[in-house]
């Protein structure tokens, strides 16, 4: 009898199974209610699509999807992802938690200057970013959660030739309220800089770049492209907003 009842059950889960492995990726994506949008959807939960796929109104790219079965069996949605764009490449886990998107496990390489970004020099953003999500959950009003490490070249390629030797900057990722900030670090033979990047649910920006040079003339240059001084430290704050660049 127990035997029987065994393979009962796994026969019903093999059916399930089967089935969900069928099941239009659309039909779930369509009611999800995703705090991002996106211009189609194609395929099954097992292996679909979603292109166009937009965050704040950036175009991101489009990113291939594996739902796992048996977490969906009990309600949850959760699926392994990777995203390929312009200047964007990303593979890891995200799930849904009622109308919030989480990510876990997620490893990012973005080249800046796909972004329309600005540096604190007025420049487009330039350079790369690397990011290591261990959660990061958001929903349409905003940050929810965050633990992630963030690195970037970004100033010292707004630097150059003041930025020969290092200015990499590394920090962690954390929710203020519903804005997603992320504070880095960096120094190098010629100073020291703190930054600390601040982004809203509508797609609005803040960054702000405190700089501590050895060198006189790298307080020369920052005094002549705006940076205020403010005893040892030079200071700059410019804010704008993620318009689609496409």
């Amino acid at each position: 009898m127990m035997r029987m009842a065994s393979l009962i059950i796994i026969g019903v889960v093999t059916f399930l199974a089967g089935m969900i492995a069928q099941f239009p990726l659309a039909a779930i994506v369509d009611r999800a209610g995703l705090p991002i949008g996106y211009t189609g959807v194609s395929g099954t939960i097992w292996n679909g699509e979603i292109r166009g796929l937009q965050a704040s109104g950036q175009r991101v790219g489009d990113a291939t999807l594996k739902v796992q079965a048996l977490p969906l069996l009990t309600g949850r949605l959760l699926a392994d992802v990777t995203l390929r764009g312009e200047g964007v490449h990303l593979d890891g886990r995200v799930g849904l938690r009622g109308a919030t998107l989480v990510a876990h496990d997620l490893d990012a390489d973005v080249r800046l200057e796909r972004f329309a970004l600005r540096d604190v020099f007025g420049q487009r953003l330039r350079g790369q970013l690397q990011a290591n999500v261990k959660e990061f959950a958001f929903d349409r009003k905003g940050c929810r959660a965050a633990d992630l490490t963030v690195h970037t070249d970004a100033i010292k390629q707004s630097l150059g030739a003041f930025a020969d030797r290092g200015f990499d900057l590394s920090g962690q990722g954390r929710c203020e309220g519903d804005a997603l900030v992320v504070p880095l670090s960096g120094a190098a033979d010629d100073g020291s800089l703190a930054a600390e990047l601040r982004l809203t649910p509508d797609g609005r920006y803040r960054s702000e770049l405190s700089v501590i040079p050895e060198a006189l003339a790298l307080g020369a240059y920052l005094q002549s492209v705006g940076f205020e001084r403010d005893g040892d430290r030079y200071l700059a704050v410019r804010s704008g907003s993620m318009a689609e660049t496409l």
